[in-house]
């Protein structure tokens, strides 16, 4: 496994323990448990042992060249990885939660966090040598998708993604009464 996919892979299971360790709303009887803040505590030294690792593993070893031809995926089979259309949903509901407009920066990664129990370790995968992430590669691929539906405007600015009337009425069609997005 290369060592960027591995470190990727480590920090998103860290931040998924620490999204169920620490839920939005606490219960009472929640709060006076002793053992989820400790919990909470060494996922946090966790996340940082890890950080520095990654730090010093790359001042030791240096990104390698995979191997593999520039911009050809490694072949994975159906189910290993999260469909492409399953990320068209996300992006329109990150997008109307940032207020309909947002830097692609914060709208991918707002993506990431509502599809985190979706995601799977193939997502992961850097597809090719300059390092593009599957997950990130899709996140991208939908926005394109949204465009060309005239879900998500075409003329923003650079770096800029917006949800258009349609894209709201779009997200409202399938989300009306459900819970939260899961496929």
């Amino acid at each position: 496994m290369e060592a960027r996919k591995a470190f990727e892979t480590l920090k998103f299971l860290i931040e998924r323990a620490q999204k169920q360790a620490e839920p939005e709303e606490r219960s009472f009887l929640d709060s006076l448990d002793p053992d989820r803040d400790q919990k909470t505590a060494q996922l946090q030294d966790l996340r940082k042992a890890l950080q520095s690792l990654e730090k010093q593993w790359f001042q030791v070893l240096p990104d390698q060249p995979a191997g593999r031809r520039r911009g050809r995926p490694r072949r994975t089979q159906t189910g290993d990885i999260t469909p492409q259309k399953a990320y068209q949903l996300p992006l329109l509901q990150a997008l109307e939660e940032m207020g309909g407009r947002a830097e692609c920066a914060m709208v991918t990664r707002r993506v990431r966090e509502i599809m985190a129990d979706i995601l799977k370790p193939a997502d992961f995968e850097s597809l090719n040598d300059e390092h593009d992430i599957r997950w990130v590669t899709n996140v991208r691929f939908a926005r394109q998708n949204l465009i060309e539906r005239g879900c998500l405007r075409s003329d923003s600015p650079r770096g800029i993604w917006e949800i258009t009337d349609r894209g709201r009425e779009y997200l409202q069609t399938q989300t009306e009464g459900q819970l939260p997005l899961i496929y």
